[in-house]
Order: C-alpha cells, then sequence, then structure tokens
C-alpha cells in the first residue's frame, strides 16, 4: 500500500513548492494513469500486496 501511495503522489511531492496554495484533486483517472506502468509490471504486483 505504501508503494501504491508513494507513486501517486510522487510527482506533487517532488514539485510542492512550486504549487505553494494551490490544491489537488486526486481523481480516479490521476491515480490510474500514475500506477499503469506498476499495474502493467506483473512482476511489481507482488509488492503491492
Amino acid at each position: 500500500m505504501h508503494t501504491t501511495i508513494e507513486k501517486v503522489l510522487e510527482d506533487i511531492s517532488f514539485s510542492a513548492s512550486e504549487y505553494k496554495g494551490e490544491r489537488f484533486q486526486i481523481t480516479k483517472e490521476y491515480v490510474s494513469q500514475r500506477l499503469q506502468n506498476l499495474v502493467d509490471n506483473v512482476d511489481a504486483t507482488r509488492f503491492i500486496l
């Protein structure tokens, strides 16, 4: 679970100082886009559990 959340938030966390005061809405589409490579990699799915 930690790996999944980290993957979803990594871009936002990395560039947070550039977006000071702004709000982010995490949508289903955003999560799907961010996790697509992780989901496509069958070997990595064992680390998600």
